[in-house]
């Protein structure tokens, strides 16, 4: 048996060509990498149903330059609407754009309208061309899907109302919409926007709306019913509102003492502050007033569908009117009546009866709030009546609620005192509609309440 010789050469092997196959390989995937992945996206923040109400791009660039960005509305019949992209990024270079969200909007431009009204019911295609380069090319990303357009809004019909509200009482009014209304709605033009109850029938929505002008007429002698779909597709409409004036709104002046007043301060606010001056009125008088009246309003601005209160409204017990609703109070120092401290409303009326008197609640309801001290209104109760409406019980000695109680004509609330900013003993007493004081004196009208709410209310449920 012989042995195979293993033969050893000096020839060198060649490498080369594995170097330039391995280096364009490299090169391929880099250049991959950059088709792939250098390129920039186009997000749209819409569904598959298109409206008048606006949307939102996003623009990521992705280590890409973009160049210019077309956006196109397309018909079945090949007619378009071309977005004016270059006037949203007028304040910016393309360079720019990366993560950046910039709103389309449709609510100005009428050719836009057009095209989508031209085209309710019907699919569009929404089509997008970015022109972008990267490090070696230039190219051009295009993409495009289907869109349903709905522009037509809900319908407002058979609307009622007794077209007049007192100043500073409560109005109505009661309507129908069609059944794809989801946000329906009234603003008084005074800044008071008033939700709706809503009874669902099978081919429409019954709507009541109990509304207040507040302490002045309405703007233009007139209310807007406001009703939106899904999609933010909106109707308006206007009705007339007549406020009957049958009340002239009291102008008093205050003389303060400084160390009654530097007291209050120091209780409300828990410091020890001697030099009384007139911005430290207006801390308390103004500023600490805001507070504690927006978040009362945020507090009594919900509406529930349920009614829990009936018949008139309870006053405090062997009381006079001390202060008045809309009551406009200018303050001064006393013995200088030269210098005006501040001036502000008085949203509710003033009870006086006897030292640390019963409280009870005005009708049946729920409390929803109760604060040992809430600033100037000192200790409170707010109860909730249902179907918008609520009463504020401030200047309490003591309280003997708790939030969530149900409470009945025969509810102890508390007792009247001097809490918060208040000098003499007495129940301030606040009627609110969804966040807007109103005249509480009308409450205690059964009449009123009944031509007013219980009439209209009996009606939309379907019980007259």
């Amino acid at each position: 048996m012989s042995a195979k010789k293993r033969v050893f050469t000096n020839k060198k092997v060649n490498y080369l060509p594995r170097a330039v196959i391995t280096i364009l390989l490299i090169v391929f995937l880099y250049v991959s990498y950059i088709f792939i992945f250098h390129k920039p996206s186009l997000n749209i923040e819409i569904k598959n149903v298109i409206s008048l109400n606006e949307f939102v791009i996003s623009i990521f660039e992705k280590n890409s330059r973009i160049k210019s960005i077309d956006i196109r509305l397309i018909s079945k019949d090949k007619n378009f609407y071309k977005f004016n992209i270059d006037s949203l990024i007028a304040n910016h270079e393309l360079q720019e754009l990366n993560d950046k969200k910039l709103k389309l909007i449709f609510s100005n431009d009428e050719e836009a309208i057009s095209f989508l009204k031209k085209n309710d019911g019907e699919k569009i295609i929404l089509k997008y061309e970015i022109s972008y380069e990267n490090l070696f090319f230039d190219r051009i990303l295009i993409n495009e899907f289907d869109l349903n357009v709905d522009v037509s809004p809900p319908k407002i019909f058979d609307v009622r109302t007794d077209g007049y509200v007192y100043l500073g009482g409560i109005g109505y009014v009661a309507f129908k919409t069609s059944k794809d209304a989801k946000n329906t709605y009234l603003e008084n033009g005074n800044g008071g926007i008033f939700k709706s109850l809503e009874i669902k029938k099978n081919d429409y929505i019954d709507h009541l709306i109990f509304f207040t002008c507040s302490n002045i007429p309405c703007k233009q002698n007139k209310i807007k019913i406001i009703s939106e779909d899904m999609l933010g597709n909106k109707v308006q409409i206007s009705r007339k509102i007549k406020t009957i004036k049958n009340k002239k709104w009291s102008n008093i002046k205050i003389f303060l003492d400084k160390g009654m007043i530097t007291d209050k301060y120091n209780e409300i606010f828990n410091s020890n502050l001697d030099d009384f001056t007139k911005e430290d009125f207006l801390k308390l008088n103004k500023e600490e007033r805001l507070i504690n009246e927006t978040y009362i309003n945020s507090v009594t601005s919900k509406i529930s569908a349920k009614k829990l209160f009936d018949g008139k409204f309870k006053s405090l017990a062997n009381s006079k009117v001390s202060s008045e609703y809309s009551e406009l109070r200018t303050y001064y120092f006393k013995n200088d009546d030269s210098t005006i401290l501040d001036k502000q409303y008085h949203w509710g009326i003033d009870l006086s009866s006897v030292k640390n008197d019963n409280v009870y609640s005005a009708n049946r309801g729920q409390v929803v709030l109760v604060e040992k001290s809430l600033g100037i209104y000192g200790g409170v109760v707010i109860i909730d009546h249902g179907i918008g409406f609520y009463t504020l019980y401030s200047h309490l000695d003591t309280i003997n609620v708790n939030k969530g109680d149900n409470v009945d004509k025969q509810t102890s609330l508390g007792t009247t005192g001097t809490s918060g900013f208040a000098f003499g003993d007495h129940l301030h007493f606040g009627v609110f509609l969804q966040g807007t004081p109103v005249d509480p004196i009308e409450f205690l009208d059964k009449k009123y309440l009944g031509i007013k709410i219980f009439d209209p209310y009996l009606k939309f449920k379907g019980e007259d």
